[in-house]
């Protein structure tokens, strides 16, 4: 029987029966035959009734990795290894998924999985060395970045400008010079006056002596008055001639200063007179406060808590607002939303029966022999 007379039975028995598992066959035919189209359409409608059908999904991922559709291959391929991580081929391929992707670290754990189940494969360890060698490359083997270029309007030196002197030669002899030169030298040639002290050691320098005031010339009266004019008159005449001391002595400056006030006497402390307990009759004491009434939680206290994750103490806030008011339905609703997220998950169902691992087994061993025919013929 020939791969179409094949093909056209099976499509004609899928046809039939939708949920029969001869889709796998099917579809692996017209994955070989190069209908990839045809072959992604028959594995998906046949893995809608058998999701668990691991065969199905590596044969469904080989045609979209044939068709280039690499995302869509590495989800079926990692749906196979959900189901059975021991299944090397669909490592492999999802490695070769990956490897288009540009994920070559994932790649590279993809194949070493493969490898680890079948050790020895020649194509695997090339493939596993080549992409750590890869990987392995440090970053810093990288051209190094071109230097800055020089800024466009750079000026050069004025000094670069001058053309050099003549050798052997002065620039300016001394015949040629005039007179107004020598003249100029002269005047540099005089030593120059030290700088003045600086500001702080001329202010923190202690004060000169006051200069005293020039001695007046001791002359008689009979010598100052003029003729006809009594020696006294003549005396009395001229004023008495008042120098001011320049500098006044640092205890006179001192005792200028007004001393301050003395300050005044500290005031007495008066303390408040202390307000008489009211009376509430004869003989009686005051009654202490009300206890205050215990406030009820509200509706957004409740969704606070369920927000945060306290279920127990959301259903315990619902709980008091429907005691204190039974019609309230909102409360009722999230509280009975509440008490179904509270109960426990039901156990999580194992994912594959031993009848399911045998077929799995007998699957792996299937696809293993198919992937030694394709080398062959290669």
């Amino acid at each position: 029987m020939t791969p179409q007379e094949r093909i056209a039975e099976l499509t004609r028995e899928v046809a039939a029966n939708p949920a029969s598992r001869q889709f796998y066959q099917l579809g692996e035919l017209l994955r070989r035959e190069g209908q990839l189209e045809e072959a992604v359409r028959v594995l998906r409608q046949g893995l809608s009734h058998h999701p668990r059908y691991v065969a199905a999904w590596v044969s469904l991922g080989r045609a979209l990795l044939d068709l280039q559709k690499l995302a869509e291959a590495q989800a079926a391929f990692r749906e196979a290894l959900a189901l059975d991580p021991q299944n090397p081929v669909a490592w492999r391929l999802l490695g070769e998924a990956l490897l288009g992707l540009g994920e070559r670290t994932e790649a590279l754990h993809a194949f070493q999985q493969a490898l680890t189940l079948v050790p020895g494969d020649e194509v695997l360890e090339e493939a596993v060395a080549s992409l750590k060698a890869e990987l392995s490359v440090p970053a810093a083997t990288a051209a190094p970045p071109p230097p800055p270029a020089e800024p466009p309007f750079a000026e050069p030196f004025v000094e670069s400008l001058a053309p050099p002197p003549p050798a052997g030669e002065d620039l300016f002899p001394v015949e040629t010079l005039p007179p107004a030169a020598f003249e100029a030298d002269a005047v540099f040639a005089v030593p120059l006056e030290p700088p003045p002290p600086p500001a702080d050691d001329f202010l923190l320098a202690p004060p000169l002596p006051a200069e005293e005031p020039p001695l007046a010339l001791e002359v008689s009266p009979e010598e100052r008055a003029e003729p006809g004019i009594e020696p006294f008159a003549a005396a009395a005449a001229v004023p008495e001639e008042i120098t001011p001391a320049p500098f006044a002595p640092a205890a006179a400056q001192e005792s200028l200063v007004p001393e301050p006030p003395p300050p005044p006497a500290a005031a007495e402390a008066v303390l408040p007179e202390a307000e008489p307990l009211p009376v509430t009759g004869a003989g009686s004491l005051p009654q202490p406060p009300a206890p205050e009434l215990p406030t009820l939680p509200t509706l957004a206290d409740a969704r606070a808590a369920v927000n945060r994750g306290d279920l127990a103490a959301a259903a315990e806030m619902l709980r008091q607002l429907l005691s204190a008011n039974p019609e309230h339905q909102e409360a009722a609703d999230l509280l009975a939303l509440v008490e179904d997220m509270m109960e426990p998950l039901p156990p999580e169902e194992p994912r594959l029966s031993p009848r399911e691992k045998k077929i799995a087994a007998l699957q792996r061993f299937l696809a293993n022999v198919t992937l030694a025919r394709e080398r062959l013929r290669v």
